[in-house]
């Protein structure tokens, strides 16, 4: 993580896009096992994951965003 990915203004995520945890509830999976399953997906190129700059309270941050391939 770099510093000027903080200085990034807050970005739309588009539809189809989630973070580990959305995919968890999703899957109905703890966010451990799904951690484990979307790191095969990005390794196997099944799922695509790119880093979004949220605001999370009152603070913006990168978050990864995962979404099927």
């Amino acid at each position: 993580m770099k510093p000027s990915d903080f200085a990034r203004p807050v970005e739309k995520v588009p539809p189809g896009w989630k973070t580990a945890r959305g995919w968890a509830q999703t899957w109905a999976r703890t966010p451990s096992h799904t951690f484990c399953l979307l790191a095969r997906g990005v390794a196997a190129k099944t799922v695509k994951v790119k880093k979004f700059v949220i605001k999370t309270g009152s603070r913006t941050y990168p978050v990864p965003h995962y979404a099927e391939a």
